[in-house]
């Protein structure tokens, strides 16, 4: 919403090389997380523990969702104790979303 509003108020103000406005996607996802100082989990399910370990994205993610939120403010990846799997990255998905087995 916040890039809307200051669309429709003539100014986004500066925007990096994706053209997503700095104001919103300067930080990294791990720099904004209150999980980043805690312990790291080993095993998913562990609340407010950091989540690096398990494949989070969030150190190579620029995005706003610590502080912005998804779902009307209520939640975001990592607070559903899932790791960030970098959806506002250029490149998404770089990496494999679900883990490859034998069933595959």
């Amino acid at each position: 919403m916040w890039a809307i509003a200051n669309l429709l108020l003539g100014s986004v103000g500066r925007v990096d090389q994706y053209g997503r406005p700095v104001a919103l996607y300067s930080r990294t996802v791990h720099n904004q997380c209150p999980r980043r100082e805690n312990d790291k989990a080993r095993i998913y399910g562990q609340d407010l523990l950091c989540l690096k370990e398990l494949g989070c994205q969030g150190p190579r993610t620029v995005a706003p969702c610590p502080t912005s939120l998804w779902n009307n403010r209520q939640n975001w990846c990592v607070d559903a104790n899932s790791q960030c799997i970098g959806c506002t990255n250029p490149n998404f998905p770089g990496t494999s979303l679900r883990r490859n087995s034998d069933a595959d």
